[in-house]
C-alpha cells in the first residue's frame, strides 16, 4: 500500500445517537457503492476485539452468520504487546486498582470474510472500534479459501468461538 487516507467525522456524543448512526448508513451506503462500482474498491472490514467484548453476546450471536477471523493488530512501526511483567501485575493489586482484562491484552482484531460491509456497520458502527480499508483489486492479494473440517466445529474446546463460523463459507 503506497497512499492511504483516513476519514474522520465528529459526533455529538458516544455511542452515537440514532439520528446520526442512519445518517452515516446512508451516507456510507452511498460512499460505499461510488468506490465499489466506479473505482472497482473492496471493502475489507475489521473490528477491534476490545470493541466485540464491548458487545458481548450480541457479538457472539452475529458471529454465528458473519465468520470472523481473529488476528494480531499491529500499528505500523510498532511490535506485539507484550504479556505485563509479575512486578505490573503486584503493583496493579498493591495499588487497589480495579482489574480490567481490557488493560492485558494486545491490540486484536476480527477480520469479516464474507464481504457484506453494510451488514458490519449496520450490527456495529457508532459504537467506535470498527475499520474499513478500500482496496484497490490486486490478483497476488487474493486470500486462500479457507476450508475447517465440519468436526473441528463440534469439538467442546471451541464451540463458542467465532472460528465455528468459518464453516459456513
Amino acid at each position: 500500500m503506497t497512499r492511504c487516507f483516513l476519514y474522520w467525522a465528529p459526533v455529538t456524543s458516544f455511542p452515537v445517537p440514532f439520528g446520526q448512526r442512519e445518517w452515516f448508513k446512508r451516507f456510507f451506503d452511498l460512499f460505499l457503492d461510488s468506490l465499489e462500482n466506479q473505482l472497482k474498491l473492496r471493502t475489507e472490514v475489521f473490528l477491534t476485539y476490545r470493541a466485540a467484548l464491548d458487545f458481548g453476546d450480541s457479538f457472539m450471536k452475529a458471529a454465528q452468520d458473519i465468520p470472523p477471523l481473529m488476528g494480531l493488530s499491529i500499528r505500523p512501526g510498532a511490535g506485539p504487546t507484550g504479556l505485563p511483567s509479575t512486578e505490573e501485575i503486584k503493583r496493579t493489586i498493591e495499588d487497589g486498582k480495579e482489574f480490567n482484562m481490557k488493560d492485558w491484552i494486545g491490540d486484536y482484531c476480527y477480520w469479516f470474510v464474507k464481504k457484506t460491509p453494510r451488514k458490519y456497520l449496520e450490527l456495529f458502527g457508532g459504537h467506535g472500534g470498527l475499520r474499513m480499508m478500500l482496496l484497490k483489486p490486486d490478483p497476488e492479494a487474493t486470500p486462500p479459501s479457507i476450508k475447517i473440517p465440519p468436526s473441528s466445529s463440534m469439538s467442546t474446546h471451541c464451540w463458542q468461538a467465532p472460528l465455528r463460523c468459518a464453516t459456513a463459507f
